[in-house]
């Protein structure tokens, strides 16, 4: 929290804040197409709306305006977060001892990596993923806990968080499939075959209840992942449950016809063979299948250049040649690299397929988050359970080998206070980062200053609404704020933070645009994409550096007046044409990190007569409320018989107020100034003109003639 209220922790968190209150103020449906994303196409957001919608639905029936809605969105990863840690010691509580549990619960609470997604402000289904996938694994290991087929109603309760977890987040079902791994090992595993049926029969029923649970929910058309993908919600997940559970079915009727179920080896044999003919028919009835089974697994290759941009991509231990072990070190404590031993120690107590399962977990998430780093925070679950479970173990093996209680009691203290050295000490100095990062707020001036810019301009010019209430213009910007744009200007943006997996085609568009080394040209580019503003600061369309000459650096650095720059290699000068198409019309403090909003206008045109092929220097002095005095400066050559035209982008009926007609706070101090030789002449410029590209002319510039 800060004097401006809640500033989330990341992106992602504006995205969810907006979808969360555009549901809960105006009814705003959250499947489909959302029309203020990827503008004027509208974009297709990847992951389902349980989430936002169980936010929305909680924001409704308590009535809540907006500032309270970004309090509860706030503490939302919290409360889920805290649920988590409850489970995780219910858990090891049950499957180690009452003292596994509370290290556990403690571990969980002061551990980064557990922290990181759900911390005060990080508003994202993550935060969910972590409870509900702590709760997948609890009812799982107590699944296979069981002598005989598990619980009556084991199937159902397994399909409702199959489904809730499925409807949060797509890629849920990595976590699905190694429950359905260790499931199908312990239903094949059974001591008799009877048992064995009853077991696949129950694991059948489930994956066809699951099916039906989310099939209303994955028949949405997409436009841009198509109708079969895991990455999203689609008809991938409800037809490999129900592809999983004719297997099944079809493996149960072949053990209870023929002898290929009286040994676990046979069993397994029989299921393996029905499951490659299904693979095999799977690819043959739907060929895409295998393409779009590699560009899924894009997301664990750096498939995409852009992922390459995004933090929680990155591996745990650093990236190419260059190993890290500070982030492992800090997020999971000093005992991350003990932990293969911790795995030994808890997995080998035999006939404990609960234990096994939890192995076979945290082998699973720490492979993906040594790959991907955002898995850490269901990783981060596993790991405090299994150091808790080991804690415990080693707790009783001290008081089963000391018989003298002091020297119990001295061992048992001393292990406490090594472990809790070994978590807390790391953890100390990343919440000290985090604490500096947020008295930092202020100091970001890039990020403050794209708030206040895009709260300006919900302030000044709301976004422009069709009789549907459908946007009818955008804001062009990067598209690491996008999501900050759009929740406070309440203005569509035509990238995000979600770059090609919702706009592909404006990504494009932006990078033609911010890199283009002329104004025309960058004006093309941004034909049909309905960009009335422009918010730009030195990142561009998001991948910096730009060269001098771009639309980025003549943005920025050059306020849009022309300039003379020097040519690299060349000692000489040139003149770069100033922007006669954009003014400025908001800018925050600069200090290197500065914002700028401009909006996009047809320029008035000030035509005029000088000497032929004469020089006309066209100058105006802006005044702005961060930075002072700016010149905007122009030229244009006459031609051949004099004639010269100038387009200019800044009205002059507002000269000598900040608030002029339209409220903008960048004005001119007064009229044009044009000279040509010794020639001078003013001229004022209506707003009207500005607009509708009219044309105004100027007193003559050339020089006198001689009677």
């Amino acid at each position: 929290m800060t004097p401006d209220g809640i500033v989330f922790t990341d992106g992602d968190s504006y995205a969810h804040i907006w979808r969360i209150w555009m549901s809960a103020s105006q009814d705003f449906p959250l499947s489909g197409r959302n029309p203020f994303a990827n503008f004027p196409r509208g974009g297709e957001i990847p992951w389902p709306p349980l989430f936002d919608w169980g936010v929305a639905s909680a924001v409704q029936v308590l009535s809540l305006d907006q500032q309270s809605t970004e309090l509860l969105g706030a503490w939302v990863p919290v409360l889920l977060g805290s649920a988590g840690i409850a489970i995780a010691s219910l858990i090891a509580s049950r499957c180690f001892s009452n003292s596994a549990g509370w290290v556990t619960g403690v571990t969980l609470a002061v551990l980064p990596g557990s922290f990181a997604y759900t911390q005060f402000g990080y508003l994202d289904h993550h935060a969910a993923m972590t409870l509900i996938g702590t709760s997948m694994l609890g009812g799982a290991m107590m699944v296979v806990s069981s002598e005989d087929a598990g619980p009556r109603w084991w199937p159902e309760f397994a399909s409702a968080i199959c489904g809730v977890a499925l409807l949060t987040w797509a890629g849920a079902l990595l976590h699905i499939a190694i429950l359905q791994c260790a499931l199908v090992c312990w239903a094949f595993g059974a001591a008799s075959r009877q048992i064995a049926k009853r077991r696949t029969l129950r694991l059948a029923r489930a994956h066809v209840t699951t099916a039906l649970l989310i099939l209303p929910f994955s028949l949405y058309r997409w436009e841009i992942y198509g109708d079969f993908n895991p990455l999203v919600l689609s008809q991938f997940q409800p037809t490999w449950y129900v592809a999983v559970s004719a297997c099944l079915a079809l493996s149960v009727l072949a053990w209870s016809y023929l002898t290929l179920g009286s040994t676990i080896l046979k069993r397994w044999l029989s299921a393996l063979l029905v499951g490659g003919i299904g693979f095999v028919l799977a690819l043959s009835f739907v060929p895409e299948l295998r393409n779009i089974l590699e560009g899924s697994a894009g997301w664990f290759t750096g498939g995409h250049q852009f992922l390459a941009n995004i933090t929680e991509i990155a591996p745990l231990l650093g990236t190419g040649d260059t190993f890290d072990w500070s982030r492992a070190k800090t997020h999971l404590s000093f005992l991350f690299f003990l932990v293969p031993l911790a795995m030994v120690l808890v997995g080998k107590s035999p006939r404990r397929p609960d234990r096994w399962l939890l192995i076979l977990w945290s082998i699973a998430f720490g492979s993906m988050t040594l790959n991907q780093f955002r898995f850490i925070n269901t990783y981060s679950v596993a790991h405090a359970i299994v150091l808790g479970g080991a804690m415990s173990m080693l707790i009783d093996w001290i008081a089963s080998n000391l018989k003298r209680l002091m020297f119990q009691r001295v061992a048992v203290v001393s292990a406490y206070i090594v472990y809790g050295a070994c978590i807390a000490l790391p953890a100390v100095t990343f919440y000290q980062d985090v604490i500096r990062n947020d008295q930092r707020w202020h100091h970001d001036f890039r990020l403050h200053g794209i708030v206040r810019a895009a709260d300006w301009l919900r302030t000044v010019q709301p976004a422009p609404l069709d009789a549907q209430g459908m946007p009818t213009a955008s804001v062009m910007c990067a598209w690491g704020p996008g999501h900050r744009v759009r929740y406070h200007s309440g203005w569509p943006v035509n990238q995000d933070g979600f770059g090609p997996y919702v706009s592909p085609q404006n990504v494009e568009v932006a990078e033609s645009y911010f890199s283009a080394v002329d104004e025309n040209d960058a004006i093309k580019s941004l034909r049909g994409v309905g960009a009335r503003y422009v918010i730009a600061d030195k990142s561009g369309a998001g991948d910096p550096p730009y060269a001098t000459r771009t639309m980025t650096n003549r943005l920025v650095s050059m306020n849009g007046s022309g300039h003379l720059i020097r040519v690299q290699g060349e000692n000489k000068n040139v003149w770069l044409p100033a922007l006669t198409r954009h003014r400025l019309v908001y800018q925050t403090p600069t200090f290197g990190e500065g914002v700028w909003v401009y909006e996009r206008v047809r320029g008035a045109v000030i035509r005029g007569m000088a000497s032929p092929g004469a020089m006309v220097a066209v100058e105006l002095e802006v005044q702005t409320p961060t930075a002072g005095l700016l010149q905007w400066k122009s030229r244009v050559r006459a031609d051949a018989r004099g004639k010269f035209r100038a387009r200019v982008p800044y009205a002059t009926d507002n000269v000598g107020s900040p608030k002029g007609t339209r409220s903008i706070p960048v004005f001119a101090t007064g009229p044009y100034s044009l000279r040509s030789g010794d020639q001078l002449a003013h001229v004022r410029v209506q707003e009207e003109s500005v607009q509708r590209g009219g044309e105004i002319e100027s007193p003559a510039l050339d020089a006198p003639k001689a009677h």
